[in-house]
């Protein structure tokens, strides 16, 4: 068994030794290029169907997200308490609300803007139901206010 090993190794390195190294060098740039480029094509497709762009437009997220600021929705279930996210308006309107997460239930979600005073919220359309959510705000990629920040 161990005469064979050796044997197929030997075969392989000559292989090698045959092939121009230039010529090889080449096909591996090639290659690596290719897998690069099919990667990023993969991310895209998957980012197309999981991430939203939106634009806040109200004052209820002032401070933290003010009109104008543009926003990354990642697509999810998996909603916390203090998660700010986007979602439907319950009262059947086409417009979709940007608001903080303040309770959890398996069916539902309690939501409130940061600005009491200027936020219609579940304090007035009572839990959002879960399939009417859009999923998490993932970043403020542009702002006319402040600099972007991952996680904000």
């Amino acid at each position: 068994m161990i005469a064979s090993w050796n044997s197929k190794w030997a075969r392989w390195r000559q292989v090698l030794a045959e092939i121009d190294r230039d010529r090889l060098a080449t096909l591996v740039r090639i290659g690596t290029a290719a897998t690069a480029i099919l990667g990023l094509a993969v991310a895209a497709v998957v980012a197309k169907r999981r991430l939203v762009r939106l634009e806040v437009e109200g004052v209820s997220m002032v401070p933290v997200l003010a009109p104008g600021d543009r926003i990354l929705v990642l697509r999810t279930d998996q909603i916390a308490v203090g998660d700010i996210i986007a979602c439907n308006d319950p009262d059947g309107s086409e417009s979709i609300l940007v608001k903080r997460v303040s309770g959890v239930d398996r069916n539902s979600v309690r939501v409130e803007g940061d600005n009491f005073g200027a936020s219609r919220d579940s304090r007035h359309f009572g839990p959002v139901p879960r399939p009417a959510i859009i999923g998490r705000v993932l970043w403020c990629y542009w702002s006319p206010y402040h600099p972007s920040q991952p996680g904000r």
